[in-house]
């Protein structure tokens, strides 16, 4: 609807990242939420801000935080976070994969600098192996929606589950707090585990590779000590992880729950 829409573009306008929404309502041709979704953040990024600020002058702000924020290959910082953009403390797969493959710092345990990376190679190199990540988690997220049976409502609280957990993954940049965005998605599967139309059998498994999950996830605690288990990035593996148990509760078909009504 119009008002979730709004509510999105509001969102984006304010922090950004949660642009990545649009796509998933064009390809769901959510077309009036896609809509309000869009007027709300141009509006709210391009005009409120212009009417106290002039236009001209905002929109040429506006174009110095997108060449800096968006467009600027991360050679010494992502998103204008010179080295910290690149620090365990960074979950998003673009700081993972730059910590993996470039000599960059990931972190400062005890005072002393430490590194994870087995490649050296370049920015730009790097930053093509993270866009050919990012492409191969849209795709498998299209894959699941494709081959989805669980039927609406309860099948599009599971895609919106993985879809908010991907964005968090898909941003520059990603702290810890940022994936609180996971919360839908357990909220799914937790139902799923419990929701008596589930296969006993299916819902003992989803219960198991849950708590699998959500292990790697709580691992990230050891970064008060230790912050190599983050820079290796659990958490950021943690959320990907939850995207493929929810594509799996996503995949079948449950008794009463699927159009035509029989597992």
């Amino acid at each position: 609807c119009v008002g979730a829409g709004v509510c999105l573009g509001g969102a984006a306008a304010f922090r950004g990242f949660p642009v990545l929404v649009l796509p998933y309502l064009l390809w769901k041709r959510r077309w009036t939420a896609a809509g309000g979704m869009a007027a709300a953040a141009l509006v709210l990024t391009l005009v409120v801000p212009g009417l106290f600020r002039g236009m001209e002058r905002n929109a040429g702000e506006v174009g110095a935080w997108a060449r800096g924020m968006v467009l600027k290959a991360p050679e010494a910082g992502i998103a204008q976070r010179a080295g910290a953009g690149f620090d365990y403390g960074n979950q998003s797969l673009m700081a993972w994969t730059h910590r993996v493959l470039r000599d960059v710092e990931a972190g400062d345990g005890d005072g002393t600098p430490f590194r994870i990376n087995v490649a050296s190679l370049s920015a730009g190199a790097a930053q093509g192996v993270f866009a050919g990540l990012a492409a191969g988690l849209g795709g498998l997220f299209v894959w699941f929606m494709l081959r989805r049976r669980e039927a609406p409502p309860e099948g599009e609280g599971i895609e919106g589950g993985m879809l908010l957990a991907l964005v968090a993954v898909a941003s520059p940049l990603a702290w810890t707090y940022y994936f609180v965005w996971l919360m839908p998605g357990w909220a799914a599967a937790v139902w799923f585990v419990f929701d008596e139309r589930t296969d006993r059998r299916r819902a003992r498994l989803g219960g198991v590779l849950g708590l699998v999950v959500l292990a790697v996830l709580l691992s990230a605690a050891t970064q008060n000590f230790d912050q190599r288990l983050q820079a290796i990035g659990v958490t950021l593996w943690g959320a990907v992880a939850l995207v493929g148990l929810l594509g799996w509760m996503l995949s079948l078909r449950r008794g009463g729950s699927a159009a035509g009504g029989t597992p």
